[in-house]
Parts: structure tokens; sequence; C-alpha cells
């Protein structure tokens, strides 16, 4: 956290050092009352009239500092969140696959928009709060010493440090527990409603009581764990404000002690009742301050274990695929699947379907080819060099079955904001029929599309990503079958690598160089498309 407490320092010291002179300007205020009556009971008349627009410049002194105080406040305070969620995200996108999904969307999304905003609000503001009083404090406490009486400062400094030494302990413990519980509970409601609102094509008449009721008792749940947490709070409020109480009534009694001693005047006890109350706030909010940063330490614990992510592994950057990719005796486990010593050379440039019943592998192929499947036996390597140890992210493209498309326009979604360089000169060969073309390339929000659209979308963005390597899980499982076609009879006119994942077993197949029939995890046959189609375990899958 100290990283992002640097990046404001400009902004902290300008708010302390106006913070200490609207302290200043304020502490004066009961000395200038002080003086005022003690003339006036000395009937010094020439005193009173000097001591008012005294009393006014400070306290408009003090409001100008106070007024730039705030605003370097914010612009602190909104510049402390910029640099944390810009870090966060970043981080969050720089993990690998599998790193990314240990953790659910809706625990990163709770981070990012909920208790990034937390530790603005209940860590940095607090924290320069506490700064900001003991600086108030010691102000007051050398002008009582120096300007009033050095009993009345001993009194107020002595139970202020009990006040805010053993007050704050008795609840801190327990107050922080409960935040992490809460904000652990925000984290599951948030991953909830994400989930069930990804479903919303399985609402209907007969799911939506038992979906409103599984929202309901999470919900509850949250709302259960924020009383318990708003409760301790209030009970931790209530023990603050008796130490401020105690601290008034000590104060008070030691005052009405001296004047009947007659050992102060009226005007110091006058002013000392005024700097009992000027202490007793600041006192109050550094007891509650010291409290709410203690309650954060889980949620700065979770935000910087995500940002201080550290992907150890130096991995070799790979820009071309020169000669093949080996599957060399791969097994992959998971669930109850097996894929089973799969042995096969992909040569470069040839173009290779994955055909096979639902469960037989093939898409599992694609995902630890693409490193979405890290844990595995054997070696998979691309130009001799295990997959591991390579970046591939500029030679591989792997498109899912159903791509993400981003709620944006045609020439973001296709370029990834940018990310690859459009040319329509890319995508006319593509032969798909214009009026369809322009739909898709003119509509605001992509998300609107069709399903066989957005795969369009998604085809395209494969196009200009310009990968040597092509990874495709059913890409035209929406798609039209004339399109279908117009894009398929493209494949033998690229350079590219091609292994594409289909249950299309029509005469398309003929198009590429190599069918592998997968079943079960292992490979029953590979050949062309003319060998593999006379075979009873073809005939089978067509059946």
């Amino acid at each position: 956290m100290k990283k992002y407490i640097k990046s404001i320092k400009k902004y902290l010291f300008i708010q302390i050092i106006c913070s200490t002179i609207a302290t200043l300007s304020l502490a004066l205020l009961p000395y200038i009352q002080k003086e005022l009556f003690d003339s006036i009971i000395l009937e010094e008349q020439f005193n009173v009239f000097f001591y008012v627009p005294i009393f006014i410049i400070a306290t408009i002194i003090s409001l100008l500092f106070d007024y730039l105080e705030t605003i370097a406040t914010w612009r602190g305070n909104i510049k402390f969140e910029f640099n944390l969620k810009k870090d966060f995200f970043s981080s969050i996108i720089n993990r690998d696959y599998e790193d990314f999904i240990s953790r659910d969307i809706g625990e990163y999304i709770s981070l990012q928009g909920n208790e990034i905003t937390q530790l603005e609000m209940d860590y940095l503001n607090p924290a320069v709060a506490i700064i900001k009083t003991i600086i108030t404090v010691l102000i007051y406490s050398v002008i009582l010493f120096v300007l009033i009486d050095w009993r009345i400062a001993i009194t107020i400094i002595i139970t202020s440090i009990m006040a805010t030494v053993i007050f704050p302990n008795i609840t801190a413990k327990e107050l922080s527990k409960r935040r992490k519980n809460y904000t652990t509970k925000i984290g599951t409601y948030v991953s909830l409603i994400t989930d069930l609102l990804q479903g919303f094509n399985l609402v209907n008449q007969n799911t939506k009581y038992n979906i409103s009721k599984k929202h309901n008792r999470v919900l509850q749940q949250t709302a259960d764990s924020r009383y318990t947490f708003g409760h301790l709070k209030t009970v931790t409020g209530i023990i603050n404000g008796f130490s401020i109480y105690l601290i008034d009534i000590i104060s008070f009694g030691l005052i009405a002690f001296l004047l009947v001693q007659k050992e102060i005047t009226i005007g110091t006890a006058v002013a000392t009742l005024g700097y009992v109350g000027s202490f007793l706030d600041p006192i109050q909010c550094l007891i509650a301050d010291i409290n709410t940063v203690k309650s954060t330490k889980h949620i700065k614990e979770r935000v910087l274990s995500i940002i201080n992510y550290n992907d150890s592994k130096d991995l070799i950057d790979k820009s071309t695929f020169d000669s093949n990719i080996v599957f060399d005796n791969v097994n992959i486990h998971y669930d109850n699947f097996k894929i089973n010593n799969f042995s096969f050379t992909f040569e470069k440039g040839k173009k290779y379907a994955l055909i096979g019943h639902n469960g037989s592998g093939k898409s599992t192929i694609l995902k630890a080819l693409a490193k979405r499947k890290l844990f595995y036996e054997g070696e998979i390597r691309i130009d001799n060099i295990e997959i591991s140890k390579l970046d591939t992210d500029n030679i591989i493209y792997y498109m899912h079955q159903i791509d993400h498309i981003y709620k944006d326009d045609f020439l973001n979604n296709v370029t990834v904001f940018s990310s690859y360089d459009y040319s329509f000169e890319n995508i006319k060969n593509l032969e798909i029929k214009k009026e369809k073309l322009d739909k898709i390339m003119d509509i605001k929000d992509t998300t609107l599309l069709s399903g066989g659209e957005k795969q369009i979308v998604s085809i395209i963005r494969l196009l200009l990503s310009n990968a040597d390597i092509w990874l495709l899980d059913e890409p035209f499982s929406d798609v039209d079958k004339s399109t279908t076609q117009n894009i398929i009879r493209k494949l033998p006119q690229t350079d590219k690598t091609v292994i594409m994942v289909t249950h299309d077993i029509s005469s398309n197949l003929s198009l590429f160089d190599e069918v592998i029939l997968l079943e079960n995890g292992s490979i029953v046959a590979t050949g062309t498309y003319d060998t593999i189609c006379n075979l009873n375990s073809f005939k089978t899958l067509a059946s």
C-alpha cells in the first residue's frame, strides 16, 4: 500500500499543511475569547474592540484553508482509487488462464467495484485523519500549556491518551473479523447475481420462484452479516463515546475546582471549556479512525494479494511458427474424463479437422495447446520447445464456439480496441452477403446481433489477429450454411496452420489435409476424408 500512498504524497502534504494552518486559526479562538472576557471584566474597552476583528480574521483563515484541504483531499482520494483500480485490473488480465479461473469473476468484480472504494474511504481517509488529529492534539496541547494552565493541560492530555490507547483495542479485533465476513458475503452475493443473470434464458414460470428463493437466501445471509458488523460498530461507537464523556467530566470537575479555589479566571475557565470541546472531537475521531483502519486489514490483504501477483515464469517470446506442433504421449485427467497417450504431429501450413462424439476430447486438445489446460502429463512442443516455456500469444489464436463479444461497436470488437490492425481487404474475400455485413458493421452494440452474426464478428477478429496457428472450436455452429461453406472453402487458400473441432462430417471435410477421429480421449483413426469416411467408426459417427 506504500506505493499508492507515495503516489499522492503531494496531495497529502497539502492536506496536512492546510489542516495545520486551519487548526492553528481555530485553536486561537478560545484564547481570544478568554482575553475578551478578561478585558470586559477589567473594563479594558480598547482590547474588546481589538479582539473582535482578530476573531473574525482567524475564522476566515480557518475556512479558507479548510476549503483548500478539502480540494486536496478529493484530488488525492481520486488518484489513490484510480491507481489501485488500474493496477488491480492490469494484474487480473496479466494472469495465466488457470490462475485467473481459480477465482470467481464475481469476486474480481466485487473487489474492483466495492472493496477498493472501501480502502479509499475506510483506510486512506482515516489514516490521513489520524495524522491530522495528532497534529491538532499537539497544537491544542501546546496552547493549553503555554496560554491557559499546565494542570488543565496535563489532565486533558493524560485522559485523552488513555482514551486512544485503551478503548479502541476493546473491539478492534472482533470488528475486523466481522468486516472480513461481511465483505466475503458481498463477494459471494455479487458472484451469485452474475451467475443468475448470465443464465437468464433459464428463467420461466417454472423456475422464477426457486431462482428468486436462491437469490433471497444469499441476500439474507449478506444482510445478516452486515447487521452483525453494523451492530458491533454501534457498540464500538458507544464505548468510544463513553471515553470522550469521561474526558469531559474529569476536565469539567477540574475547572470547577480551580475556579472555587480562585486559581483561574472566568476567562480561563471559558477558554478551557472551549479547548475541552475542541479536544473531544479530534479524540473521538481519532478513536473511530484507528478502529476503522484496523478493520480494513483483511480488505487490504485481499486486494494487494491480487495486485502483487508475480508470474515468475520467464517465458520465451515465440513470434513465428516455423515447423510443427508435437503432442507426445499427452495425458489429461479431470473429473471423469481422460485424454490417453495422445500423440500426434501437426505440420506447419496444414489444415486439420478434429471429429468425434461429444466428450471424445476434441475441445480438450485445443485447450491444452491454447494453454487453457495447464496440467497434463507428457509433452506438447512447438518447434521443439515445450509450450509451458513459451509465450504463444503472437502465434496462436484460439476461437471458442461462443467467443466473447464486447458491448461495443463492430470496429472495437474485431480489433479488440485497436489491438489488431483493421483493413477491409482482410475480410472482403469472406464472401459474406453485403446486407448482412453492412448490418454487422453498422450496429453500435454488437451484443445485439444474432448468434451467427456474432460468430462472423469472431471470425473477422481471427483474421485480423494474423496469428500463424488457428485453433477453432466449432466456429460455424450458428452461421448459416451458405456463409459457412464460403468461409471453409477459403481455408485451403490461407497459409495458416488450422486445427478445427467440428461436428460437420459432410464433404466439407475434404477441404482439410487430415481428419482426426477421436473417441474416449484417444485417436481412433487419422487420414484424408476419403480414407476416413469409409471406416466403420466414421459411419457410426454419421448415423
